[in-house]
């Protein structure tokens, strides 16, 4: 349980696509960053066209100048070996099915959780009352808005030591049906 709390509670729901919404609710163009050195303005349509050719990309409308330059074509580097065993140990052992199927019982009740429309606004509201549901008093839940109606939901933990030191866990809480974005299926 306290590891699932740990993973749902540092939440933060970032989309990594914008783009001018088909119901009216965020109508302009995204600036998109194809490669280290390349970007356009595109709207919706295109977008999608990026997605379903599995092209990466970056959405940086909103982006600061100095958070802008990234690698597309890095490839991220992981540990190659276990550590902190004597701590994780433990806690997968708290570790039960219950929570996370009920959760996500709930969740794919949305036809689908696009982050440009209602169902993704009503289902950020959702997963931000679950969070506060079940946080402790350590942790402080705040939304992020965006031009967009989905906002972001960040829960930040402060630690007790190292409070110089910054562990980020993120993941994405919106989905999309390609072929119909709005209205699609795509729990």
């Amino acid at each position: 349980m306290q590891v699932f709390r740990a993973f749902l509670l540092a939440v933060a729901i970032l989309p990594i696509t914008s783009s001018a919404a088909t119901d009216g609710l965020y109508a302009s163009d995204r600036l998109i960053q194809l490669s280290e050195t390349r970007t356009e303005w595109m709207n919706e349509s295109q977008i999608l066209e990026l997605i379903s050719r599995q092209q990466r990309f970056r959405d940086i409308t909103d982006a600061r100048p100095q958070t802008i330059p990234i690698s597309l074509s890095s490839q991220p580097t992981f540990p190659t070996t276990l550590t902190h065993q004597a701590q994780v140990q433990p806690l997968l052992m708290q570790v039960s099915e219950t929570v996370p199927r009920s959760v996500l019982t709930n969740f794919t009740t949305f036809t689908n959780r696009y982050y440009n429309n209602n169902n993704g606004k009503r289902s950020s509201a959702w997963l931000l009352d679950t969070i506060k549901s079940i946080a402790s008093s350590r942790v402080n839940v705040t939304t992020f808005a965006h031009r967009f109606p989905q906002s972001s939901i960040i829960a930040r933990i402060n630690g007790t030591s190292h409070n110089d030191e910054v562990v980020i866990i993120s993941a994405h809480q919106d989905s999309i049906n390609g072929n119909n974005p709005d209205t699609g299926r795509a729990p």
